[in-house]
């Protein structure tokens, strides 16, 4: 936590955009941008998911989320489409293009 320590806080690596990258203040890509491009949660009726699983990540470091990663979203008693476990797997453009590199 920052709290008083204002010393600590270095404007240039955490403003304008980049503290949505850190674990202190941000969520990630999936916070960040799943919430706008994920809409079958909605239209399926999913609900929460009952696991969130990191499948792979490009690199994971101590402070902030990994700069790619694509994840699993496990949903339990899907009724809309007669299934017992629904994965929904969710990637960011970004580790495409990192893995096509």
């Amino acid at each position: 936590m920052l709290g008083r320590q204002q010393s600590a806080f270095k404007q240039d690596v955490y403003h304008t955009f980049k503290w949505r990258g850190w674990y202190e203040f941000g969520t990630g890509a999936l916070g960040d941008m799943a919430c706008h491009t994920v809409t079958c949660r909605s239209c399926l009726k999913l609900g929460y998911p009952s696991v969130v699983e990191c499948e792979i990540a490009s690199r994971v470091y101590p402070e902030t989320f990994p700069k790619t990663s694509r994840l699993a979203l496990s949903f339990q008693s899907v009724r809309v489409c007669r299934r017992e476990i629904l994965v929904v797997r969710w990637k960011p453009r970004r580790l495409a293009e990192a893995a096509a590199t």
